[in-house]
């Protein structure tokens, strides 16, 4: 049965499926949050020898988030300063505005930016390009921290790790 413009119904079913399996292990997930642990911890395992923040304790912090996170949000990234533009001071010295460029690990894309109605879900990971599917140029917030106890007190109440 055609629907419009030569769509069959069968492949309208097709492109509307809510699961989507991984290419590397096959395990079956919900396509609006493909987030697989077991390969992604592999992945960001793989680059620890490739970033420090020159804090042992910090490391280990990002590196366990990293290894044991299930979903995207419960992951903390090591973001070097040359990631950052636009940096702009917005209060008192220790907070700061900036665009992250290529931005966080994203699932999400659209076929043409700021077009909602043709959006598409894949795997955070992109096995074709080997690197991360991420966001964008994303503006964020930069908090300046002169105590490192203070630092880990506000990640670890931020992430909810006690």
């Amino acid at each position: 049965m055609k629907l419009f413009k030569g769509v069959h119904f069968q492949d309208l079913l097709i492109t509307m499926s809510t699961h989507i399996d991984c290419h590397e292990c096959g395990t079956t997930y919900e396509v609006w949050n493909a987030y697989d642990q077991k390969c992604n911890a592999k992945h960001w395992q793989d680059n620890f020898k490739n970033w420090t923040s020159e804090s042992e304790d910090i490391d280990n912090l990002i590196q366990q988030s990293q290894r044991n996170a299930n979903k995207d949000y419960e992951i903390i990234e090591w973001i070097d300063s040359s990631k950052f533009a636009n940096i702009q001071l917005i209060a008192d010295g220790k907070m700061y505005k900036a665009i992250w460029k290529n931005g966080p690990i994203t699932n999400y894309y659209e076929e043409e930016p700021g077009d909602y109605s043709m959006h598409y879900y894949s795997f955070f990971w992109n096995d074709k390009g080997s690197a991360w599917n991420r966001l964008g140029d994303h503006p964020i917030a930069i908090k300046v921290f002169d105590d490192f106890n203070l630092l880990l007190k506000e990640v670890k109440w931020n992430c909810h790790i006690y």
